[in-house]
């Protein structure tokens, strides 16, 4: 299941408030909200397995890698139905999503 409607939502709501003026003790609220809505890094074993592009890291490196349901971690595209592809290897310990892509006008 995707956040990625509400944490859209809680981003407009962000920006929205930031127009405001900040009241007194407000700041630490604002920074509530920014620390909640920024990436963290969790177990490699919660990872997507629906071949959706994830961030990974090993504690050293960094690289971009899916992990399509009955594969192992790689770069898998899917083709003619069929998830074709290479493996990484199985050294990465933790994942965050990717970046929202810029918006373009």
């Amino acid at each position: 299941m995707s956040n990625e409607p509400i944490e859209k939502r809680a981003r407009e709501l962000l920006r929205a408030l930031c127009l405001l003026p900040i009241r007194a003790g407000q700041d630490a609220e604002i920074a509530l909200i920014v620390a909640a809505l920024t990436p963290q890094w969790q177990p490699i074993e919660s990872a997507p397995k629906d071949g959706a592009f994830y961030l990974a890291t090993n504690g050293k490196d960094q690289r971009v890698e899916n992990c399509p349901e009955g594969h192992v971690a790689g770069i898998w595209q899917r083709i003619d139905g069929d998830w074709r592809g290479s493996a990484l290897g199985d050294d990465s310990t933790h994942w965050m999503p990717l970046p929202a892509a810029p918006e373009v006008a």
